[in-house]
């Protein structure tokens, strides 16, 4: 495992949610989904145990797109949005991590995201300062705009495979929680939508927001983890960077 570029698989997690997920189009669900530094979660068996993060109470402030902007230069979160690490998690978490609350509940990482992209997007729309038009050739994702969230996920420290599993396609909504903290969705869409279709509507971050204004991202960011060199919106992560 490579935990300076924090990609994490998890066998195993349980995933609270205070909002309820509709489809990236006209409401339909989107099955969707992985950003390079990524704590990207696979949910092959889901916790039974729901006490456990159960505190779902809000981060920070409801992000206004009309006034987000950043804070702490190019490598800061949107005003309004909250980061901070519990001093005993691993520092691979608590030195990396940024735009969320994580912390320690007794044999799980808690995390808890407003899901605010710190990249300027489309998605936040034309009278946001964090505004900026989508990739050549690609078309908007109907009206869907970005939205605040609270989002809560619980990933076990020692995680193990459990007795059943959950397919990632089963209508989840995220499955994981990106460096940044943003939603991981799966590799499928909604139909009749194929994963190519919704790659079209991707900003120059890849990424989109559902109906619910969910933000949401599907692998990783060249322009992330290939460095600030990388200009494309589109295509695949250099292995090495991995």
């Amino acid at each position: 495992m490579n935990k300076i570029l924090l990609t994490l698989l998890i066998s195993s997690f349980l995933l609270l949610f205070t909002n309820c997920n509709s489809g990236l189009f006209g409401g339909s669900s989107d099955d969707d989904s992985s950003k390079n530094l990524a704590l990207a979660a696979i949910a092959l068996s889901a916790s039974n145990n729901t006490s456990l993060c159960s505190n779902t109470t809000s981060t920070g402030t409801t992000v206004q797109r009309s006034s987000a902007t950043l804070t702490g230069g190019s490598n800061g979160c949107v005003n309004g949005v909250t980061t901070f690490m519990d001093s005993s998690l691993p520092d691979w978490i608590k030195n990396n991590f940024t735009c969320s609350v994580a912390t320690v509940n007794g044999n799980y990482y808690a995390f808890k995201s407003q899901n605010i992209p710190n990249t300027n997007s489309y998605y936040y729309g034309s009278g946001s300062p964090m505004y900026e038009a989508l990739p050549s050739g690609n078309s908007s994702a109907g009206s869907n705009q970005i939205s605040s969230q609270n989002f809560v996920y619980c990933i076990p420290a020692s995680p193990s495979k459990g007795t059943g599993t959950v397919s990632t396609q089963g209508g989840l909504s995220s499955i994981g929680i990106t460096r940044n903290g943003l939603a991981v969705f799966n590799n499928a869409a909604a139909a009749p939508d194929t994963l190519s279709t919704e790659a079209s509507t991707f900003d120059n971050f890849q990424g989109h927001p559902q109906n619910s204004g969910i933000y949401h991202q599907h692998a990783a960011v060249p322009k992330i983890c290939d460095g600030t060199s990388n200009t494309s919106n589109s295509g695949a992560c250099n292995n090495s960077a991995l």
